[in-house]
């Protein structure tokens, strides 16, 4: 039972972390296209 629960932590904090990656990623690439524009 605590193994279980540790391992889903884990997993959604993983998860969690590559989604906020992206998120940074898409950001960053939307903030470069704007300054490029002006």
């Amino acid at each position: 039972m605590t193994r279980r629960t540790t391992s889903t932590r884990q997993q959604v904090e993983v998860s969690g972390i590559v989604l906020l990656k992206q998120h940074l990623e898409r950001y960053g690439a939307l903030l470069r296209a704007k300054w490029a524009s002006r």
